[in-house]
């Protein structure tokens, strides 16, 4: 699936802003024989921004894709946790070279894919709500994982990206234009890249 966009500011005064995209993959395509892939990058964890029960090290940035859990221990953030761990994380990943990731079932032999415009989307928010998320609205019943290209970040808001100095802006009149592929595929082993137009290599 090729997307292609635009965002245009129709006002007479700069706007900030924020700009991105929320695909979820789940069960029953989602469990314990899923491996996410990604380019070289840094991996960035805040607070537990989704509540208590998260499995990754709070204020810290590491090289993907191992980076330490709450205990200070090795995480691999390429593997998928059991069914039932019930944690809830979310973390940033950035700085890198080109934009794409996936997530593959070995069980299936399938895999779900995102390529996109590393020069607008900056950042990919990797949400993995695992069973946690105490309260409204999740009451622990989720078992998902979001692989969210963005132009900044954190998701708490437009006031924190533009105090951490990621928020976009645009000038009256402006325009940006910006690009994702969407790819389903089977048969590959290790995901190195996804292009643009949908190969996988």
């Amino acid at each position: 699936m090729f997307i292609e966009e635009r965002l245009t500011n129709e006002g007479h005064e700069a706007v900030d802003f924020m700009w991105g995209h929320h695909p979820v993959v789940g069960a029953p395509f989602l469990d314990e024989t899923c491996r996410i892939s990604a380019p070289d990058c840094e991996v960035e964890v805040f607070q537990d921004e989704d509540g208590p029960d998260y499995r990754m090290g709070l204020h810290q940035v590491g090289g993907w894709p191992i980076i330490k859990d709450r205990n200070g221990g090795p995480l691999d953030l390429q593997a998928v946790p059991l069914h039932g761990g019930n944690t809830m994380d979310n973390c940033y990943l950035k700085n890198f070279a080109e934009g794409w990731i996936s997530i593959q079932s070995q069980r299936l032999n399938l895999g779900f894919g995102l390529a996109w415009d590393a020069n607008v989307f900056r950042y990919v928010w990797l949400w993995q709500a695992l069973g946690g998320g105490l309260g409204y609205p999740w009451y622990g019943r989720t078992h998902n994982i979001g692989i969210e290209p963005w132009t900044s970040y954190p998701c708490a808001g437009l006031t924190n990206a533009i105090q951490n100095g990621t928020a976009r802006q645009l000038k009256p009149g402006e325009s940006l234009d910006a690009w994702v592929t969407a790819v389903m595929f089977t048969d590959h082993a290790v995901v190195r890249h996804i292009a643009r137009d949908g190969s996988v290599a």
